[in-house]
C-alpha cells in the first residue's frame, strides 16, 4: 500500500516537474522571441534609414539633372518671345544652349504645333514635319500642356528616330497687334533616357547592395509604368521617394537586394532561443525533481 501510495506521488510530482519545465520553457521562448523582435526591429529601421537617405540622394540628382536639360526650353521660349516669332540662326543658338544646359539630345522649333526645326539635325532627320500636337498618342499631353501654358514633360516614349527618350514641351504665346496672346507653337528638349540614367547616380544603389525600380503613372490610365529597373525581380516593401516633374511626377523605389531581414541571423536567433528555451525547461525540471525526491 505504501508503495503504491509512494508511486502515485512520485508520477503526480513528475507530472508537476514536466508541467513547470514546459511552461519556463515558454516563457524563456517569449522572452527570448521578444528580445529577438526588437533587435530585428531597430535593425530594419536603420536599415530603412540607409536605404531612404541614398533614395533621396539619387532621386535628387535625378531631378536636378531634368530641371537644368529642361530649363533650355524656357531661355528658348524667350529668344522666341522677344523676336516675335521669329529666331536668328537657330542651330548656332541651339548648339550653345544644348552645350550650356547639357543632358539634351536635341532641341525642336514647332510652331502651330509642327516640328520643322531640329538640332542637331543629323539622326533627327523623321521628325521633320511630325506634329504631336495632332498625334493620336502624343496629342492628349500636348494639348494638356498648351491649356495649361506651361512646361510639360512627356515620357518615356518610343522615338521616331528610334530609342526611348523624354520630351519635355514648352507651349509659346506671343500678342498680337491688339495685344492678345496667340499660340505660336512648341519648343521641345529631347532627353535620351538612356543616356539620362547614365549620368545619374543609378549604379550606386546598386552598389550598396539594394535593388531600384523607377517608375510612373501613365497619365491616361494611370497605370504603374516601371521604365528603368535593377532587375526583374519585384522589390520587397520597397522606400518610395518622389520626383516632381512637370506636369507630374516619377517614383524611385528602393528595397535590399537580400530583403530586410537577413535568413541567416533569423534561423541563428530561432536556433539559440530554442536551445536556451530547452536548456532552461530542463533545468526547471532536474531541479525540481530533486527537491521532491528529498522529501
Amino acid at each position: 500500500m505504501r508503495y503504491w501510495i509512494s508511486a502515485v506521488g512520485n508520477a503526480q510530482g513528475q507530472r508537476r516537474a514536466l508541467l513547470a519545465a514546459a511552461l519556463a520553457g515558454l516563457l524563456t521562448a517569449l522572452l527570448g522571441g521578444l528580445v529577438a523582435f526588437g533587435i530585428e526591429r531597430s535593425d530594419h529601421q536603420q536599415h530603412e534609414i540607409q536605404a531612404r537617405q541614398l533614395a533621396v540622394a539619387v532621386a535628387h540628382d535625378l531631378g536636378g539633372r531634368l530641371d537644368r536639360s529642361l530649363s533650355a526650353a524656357i531661355a528658348l521660349s524667350a529668344v522666341i518671345r522677344q523676336g516675335n516669332g521669329k529666331i536668328d540662326n537657330f542651330p548656332l543658338l541651339a548648339k550653345e544652349l544644348i552645350g550650356q544646359f547639357g543632358g539634351i539630345a536635341a532641341l525642336q522649333l514647332a510652331p502651330d504645333g509642327t516640328i520643322r526645326a531640329v538640332e542637331p539635325l543629323a539622326g533627327n532627320e523623321r521628325v521633320i514635319g511630325f506634329s504631336p500636337l495632332n498625334d493620336p498618342v502624343q496629342g492628349p499631353e500636348t494639348r494638356q500642356v498648351i491649356e495649361r501654358r506651361q512646361l510639360g514633360l512627356a515620357g518615356p516614349v518610343d522615338l521616331r528616330q528610334g530609342g526611348v527618350g523624354i520630351v519635355g514641351r514648352n507651349p509659346v504665346f506671343i500678342k498680337d497687334a491688339d495685344g492678345n496672346e496667340q499660340f505660336w507653337g512648341l519648343v521641345q528638349v529631347l532627353i535620351r533616357l538612356p543616356e539620362l540614367l547614365l549620368a545619374t547616380r543609378l549604379d550606386a544603389i546598386e552598389r550598396a547592395g539594394y535593388r531600384y525600380e523607377l517608375w510612373r503613372l501613365r497619365p491616361d490610365n494611370s497605370v504603374r509604368h516601371v521604365f528603368a529597373s535593377s532587375s526583374d525581380q519585384p522589390l520587397e516593401r520597397p522606400v518610395d521617394i518622389a520626383i516632381p516633374v512637370p506636369n507630374g511626377e516619377w517614383m524611385l523605389s528602393v528595397a535590399p537586394e537580400t530583403g530586410w531581414h537577413s535568413r541567416r541571423s533569423l534561423l541563428i536567433e530561432a536556433a539559440v532561443i530554442s536551445l536556451v528555451s530547452l536548456l532552461a525547461a530542463v533545468a526547471v525540471y532536474l531541479g525540481l525533481r530533486q527537491l521532491q525526491l528529498r522529501r
